[in-house]
């Protein structure tokens, strides 16, 4: 059965790459599998499609003729913040930094090139599992269980083992943000946006202030959000 989206649509996943012929068979290997290709070439086209199509997942080479592939997830977090679909990269580097670096910054997986077919399509699979079943996106009302912390976005109400946490909106608004893709950071600018919900008068300060006051809640828990520095926070569930 082919994998679908919450919507019940076919998965759609943007594939970006340079290479016409590998783009083409990837692309013919996905819509084999049942998922719905969107091909890009370029940095710029990428970009352009994420924002007009919101793409299921994206599955993006790092080495791109117009913009860097670190470059280019950057963009699309500012473009898109918390609707950023899963990411994984393809890419030819071996150093190691540079893909701890992609990894804690943007991507969930990553698959060096060239990649097996076979190996390609279970790497995506399993992303899309581990991120919110098959469409690759975590229903924004289902429950969020992490064992001694459980948050319900349908109620809006979270529990410590078993007691509710008396969170304010803005303390919410962050916990279910972070909770959303537990190891993806987000940076300040993203968490802003959100806790912002059309109050334009609100400053960085607020982040840190509001991540001080859910650590302070969440107790035992407090560690499970973690600064990165000079970039944001994540939420790091042992």
């Amino acid at each position: 059965m082919p994998p679908t989206s919450p919507s019940s649509r076919p998965c759609h996943i943007l594939y970006v790459e340079d290479d016409d012929a590998l783009r083409q068979s990837i692309a013919f290997i996905l819509t084999q599998q049942g998922y719905t290709p969107i091909q890009a070439g370029t940095g710029r086209q990428a970009l352009e499609e994420a924002i007009r199509q919101r793409p299921d997942l994206i599955l993006l080479d790092l080495s791109l003729p117009d913009i860097d592939g670190f470059d280019l997830c950057s963009r699309l977090a500012q473009r898109l913040g918390p609707d950023l679909p899963p990411l994984v990269m393809l890419t030819g580097r071996t150093q190691t930094d540079s893909v701890v670096a992609g990894l804690e910054r943007y991507a969930d997986d990553y698959i060096t090139k060239p990649a097996d077919p076979a190996v390609l399509l279970a790497r995506i699979h399993a992303v899309l599992r581990r991120t919110g079943g098959a469409g690759g996106r975590r229903d924004r009302d289902s429950l969020m269980d992490f064992g001694r912390l459980r948050v319900d976005p349908a109620s809006r109400e979270a529990c410590l083992d078993g007691g509710p946490l008396p969170l304010t909106r803005s303390e919410f608004d962050l916990l279910l943000l972070l909770a959303s893709r537990p190891g993806r950071v987000f940076t300040r600018e993203q968490i802003l946006e959100r806790l912002r919900a059309g109050e334009c008068d609100l400053t960085d300060r607020v982040v840190d202030f509001q991540v001080a006051g859910l650590r302070r809640k969440l107790g035992p828990l407090a560690g499970a959000v973690v600064t990165v520095r000079g970039i944001g926070y994540k939420f790091q569930p042992a």
